[in-house]
């Protein structure tokens, strides 16, 4: 029996890349799919692209809602999925010809409740092109139990905390939502409680999922409540730490400590002496500072001065080794 997929495309204001997005969804070697393009309010293109592909396959449906954000778009799209098999894709990424095919292979080989692969990171949208055809397929690695979570909070060959580079079984995720009051790193807190529920997940170490980098993207011009939210998602994560392998809780601190500093960056960035959200970011430090060991060297030197020392001596610090990491990037281009 051949599994009805549907694919939900949370979609806005994405009229330069949405195009080329669905041009590779609907051009899959798996053509039993539905496709849910979720626009969420958007004030450019993006409605009127959806509506005239929409008009090109019948195998797209169109929802368009006012602007709620990405989680409020994908639960309206899971909320109205009939397949038995949910697979997400961001408007301005593309995917492989095969990934579907693959990907559903292997959870039905494997007979997993969730199929995932790796993913290439883009920086530049002209030089996206999906592959057609992958000669070579890797045999899929099958995790089971806290084997599962490893392989989340793992850098490398591994399923990652990321929602689009999966084929989700729909029993698996209709009991679950995403959360609507967390803007970043939300896809995270969804995958992490989702995959509790999991017996058992595959990958497939090929990367099938393109995903562009943009110098606009939330990671880079958010405020600094969104990254405050991001924290939120790991300290959910940690609230299980007792009950985790020691790899996965060095992992998640090793990442939680880095999100820390990614918040005092940005309170330098944007000009903002919020004491408040400093005093935050110190005590979550000192909290996990048996773990800053694990941080690159750079990272380590600027999160233990926030532990040791006020916010104005840590903000030099931290100027510091930044601008020293422009300059050893400059002579490497040079």
């Amino acid at each position: 029996m051949q599994h009805l997929l549907s694919i939900i495309v949370p979609v806005y204001n994405a009229e330069k890349y949405l195009s080329c997005c669905l041009d590779s969804i609907l051009n899959q070697s798996y053509k039993f799919i539905e496709v849910i393009l979720v626009d969420d309010g958007s004030n450019d293109l993006s409605g009127d692209i959806c509506d005239q592909y929409k008009e090109r396959d019948k195998r797209i449906r169109v929802i368009h809602k006012k602007n709620e954000g990405c989680s409020v778009a994908r639960n309206v799209g899971i909320e109205n999925a009939k397949g038995d098999l949910i697979a997400f894709v961001d408007a301005d990424d593309i995917i492989d010809y095969q990934i579907y095919e693959i990907l559903i292979h292997n959870l039905t080989m494997t007979k997993s409740d969730v199929s995932s692969c790796t993913y290439l990171r883009e920086n530049d949208k002209r030089n996206m092109k999906p592959v057609k055809k992958h000669e070579i397929i890797p045999e899929p690695l099958i995790f089971e139990g806290n084997e599962i979570f490893v392989s989340v909070t793992r850098n490398s060959k591994s399923i990652e905390g990321y929602i689009w580079n999966k084929v989700w079984k729909q029993s698996l995720i209709k009991h679950h939502k995403f959360r609507e009051d967390i803007a970043m790193c939300e896809d995270s807190i969804f995958t992490w409680e989702t995959l509790k529920d999991a017996k058992r997940v595959c990958y497939c170490d090929l990367p099938m999922y393109h995903y562009l980098i943009q110098n606009s993207s939330a990671t880079r011009s958010s405020s600094i409540e969104k990254y405050m939210g991001a924290l939120t998602s790991y300290e959910i994560m940690l609230s299980d730490e007792n009950v985790l392998p020691r790899e996965v809780v060095n992992n998640l601190s090793e990442q939680y400590l880095g999100w820390n500093l990614l918040v005092f960056n940005q309170l330098i960035k944007q000009k903002k002496n919020d004491m408040h959200i400093y005093r935050k970011v110190k005590e979550n430090c000192i909290q996990k500072k048996a773990y800053i060991y694990l941080l690159r060297p750079a990272s380590r030197i600027c999160v233990k001065s926030i532990t040791t020392g006020g916010y104005y001596q840590a903000k030099i610090v931290s100027v510091i080794i930044g601008k020293l990491l422009e300059l050893k990037n400059k002579i490497r281009k040079e």
